[in-house]
């Protein structure tokens, strides 16, 4: 009995050692906002995230906004995160001893944050985009979902990301190869490259039909070499993508929409 207790103290005494070294290495001040460092507001952001024009979410937005570029270290640094085997290792340690009660953070749970931080800051967070792109080449899947997810937010002020999102089409993670159709969408830019990859990752395994379609629509005219493609998809048994392919080609070559404006309208009825 004498020995388990005294094997439980000392891996305690481990844990609390190895929390004391990891707060000294990642002790940076966060910069603030009404005394308030920049973890409260995005939790607070996140609190309020399906309403978003609560009044604690407009004061979450306004404070991270606030900040500005000097939260982008942090933002940065919370993409970055990983379980290292180590620190898995530790929080399995810290479930199974109850004389310090310390909570880890799991990378999922930094990549949320970061989300947050930089769907408030938007375009704002420019100066990271060469940060984030070096992300995307992680070995680490997670990672590059999450500088994704980031990218998304800062919309066409991420074009730089461009040639290598469209690298990531043909990822072999149909969750990487998802969110790198959502990224082209929201920054839709450079379509020289962004319209062709993305024809050619119509029907692409992991990634639905309409979300490439719904990338295609955002370029506009610039994605007129789609057009034949989607005129093709107004074939299609499902009829989801018939609606998305006529609504494309209406924005993408009003000249082509009128062969599909009837199964357009018909697919809007049916809709109601």
């Amino acid at each position: 009995m004498r020995k388990q207790l005294f094997k439980g103290f000392c891996a305690a005494l481990l844990l609390a050692f190895v929390i004391f070294v990891v707060c000294q290495l990642h002790g940076a001040r966060e910069p603030t906002y009404q005394e308030k460092p920049l973890s409260f507001w995005v939790s607070q952001q996140q609190r309020s995230w399906l309403r978003s024009d609560s009044p604690s979410r407009l004061e979450a937005d306004r404070a991270i906004r606030s900040i500005g570029t000097n939260a982008l270290p942090f933002l940065l640094k919370w993409t970055a995160a990983k379980d290292a085997p180590l620190k898995k290792k530790l929080m399995a340690l810290a479930k199974k001893q109850s004389l310090i009660k310390v909570r880890f953070h799991s990378a999922e749970e930094y990549h949320v944050k970061a989300d947050a931080g930089f769907a408030a800051l938007g375009a704002l967070a420019k100066p990271a985009v060469s940060a984030l792109i070096e992300l995307l080449n992680q070995s680490d899947t997670m990672v590059r979902v999450a500088a994704e997810y980031d990218l998304m937010w800062i919309g066409p002020e991420a074009q730089d990301a461009v040639p290598v999102l469209v690298r990531c089409l043909n990822d072999s993670n149909s969750m990487v190869r998802f969110r790198a159709t959502r990224c082209l969408r929201d920054i839709h830019m450079n379509p020289e490259l962004a319209v062709p990859a993305l024809i050619r990752s119509l029907g692409q395994p992991g990634v639905p039909v309409r979300e490439t379609i719904n990338a295609l629509t955002r370029f506009g005219e610039s994605a007129k070499p789609a057009v034949p493609r989607l005129v093709s998809l107004l074939e299609s048994g499902d009829p989801g993508t018939r609606l998305a392919a006529s609504h494309a080609l209406e924005v993408i070559d009003p000249a082509a929409w009128p062969k599909a404006s009837f199964d357009y309208q018909n697919l809007l009825q049916g809709a109601h």
